[in-house]
Parts: structure tokens; C-alpha cells; sequence
């Protein structure tokens, strides 16, 4: 997740409230019953959705030339052929803070994704899968 921890925590304690206020319900009442009720996505969730559709965008180029250039696949770097050619990956980073950032965060969720959803057609296809 490319947030901390704790703002992750906080937002999700005001989803829940939020919720509850919502739905009229006690601090009993399970958040996932009120999650399921409302049909919505805990705060976790939709970051990660977020950072899916940001680098789904990227890969499709769909957004600006500066973002689609940052990331390339395995088979574009070298000519080996492995089983993770496919794969994508961000050039240049080495460094550990580095490593939490949206981009690294949501290409390796974006590279766990069934090829299927990977391969949507359009970003509403994406999102429903």
C-alpha cells in the first residue's frame, strides 16, 4: 500500500463511522455485514483498486507520455526468453522508500493479475473485473 499504515488506520476507523451513521447501526453491528450493505470496498481495498486503474491507464497509455515512459516489460530490457517476460517493472528503483511507491506497489499488484484482466479491452471492463 503506497499509504501509511496509520492514515490507512484512520480512514478506515471514519469508514466505519461513517457507516454506522449511514445505516443507522450500533458499534456491534460487523463491518463487513455494513461493507456488504452498502456495497462498498474497505479504505485497503480501494487504494489497491486505485493503484490497479492508475497503472492499468499507464500500460494502455491512457495517460500522459511521462508516466507510460517510466514503465517497461521484462522482454523489453533484455532478450532472454523467460516465463516473466510479460511482467512489468519500473526502471531505477534501488532505494527502499522507493520501493513503496504507488507505482512499485501497483505494479506488482498489476503483475498478479490474471492476463484476462490484465488484457481488458477498455477501463470499464477492467474495473468490473
Amino acid at each position: 500500500m503506497s499509504c501509511p499504515k496509520e492514515d490507512v488506520g484512520r480512514l478506515q476507523i471514519l469508514q466505519n463511522k461513517v457507516m454506522r451513521i449511514i445505516l443507522n447501526c450500533n458499534r456491534d453491528t460487523s463491518i463487513k455485514f455494513m461493507l456488504d450493505t452498502l456495497n462498498w470496498l474497505n479504505i485497503g481495498q480501494v487504494i489497491e483498486q486505485s493503484n490497479l486503474i492508475l497503472i492499468y491507464k499507464i500500460v494502455n497509455k491512457l495517460t500522459p507520455p511521462y508516466l507510460h515512459n517510466i514503465i517497461r516489460t521484462k522482454s523489453e530490457i533484455h532478450s532472454y526468453d523467460t516465463r516473466n517476460n510479460d511482467t512489468f517493472y519500473i526502471e531505477g528503483i534501488n532505494v527502499v522508500a522507493s520501493k513503496k511507491h504507488i507505482f512499485n506497489e501497483g505494479i506488482k499488484l498489476f503483475n498478479g493479475l490474471p492476463n484476462v484482466v490484465k488484457g481488458s479491452p477498455n477501463i470499464g471492463i477492467f474495473k468490473k473485473l
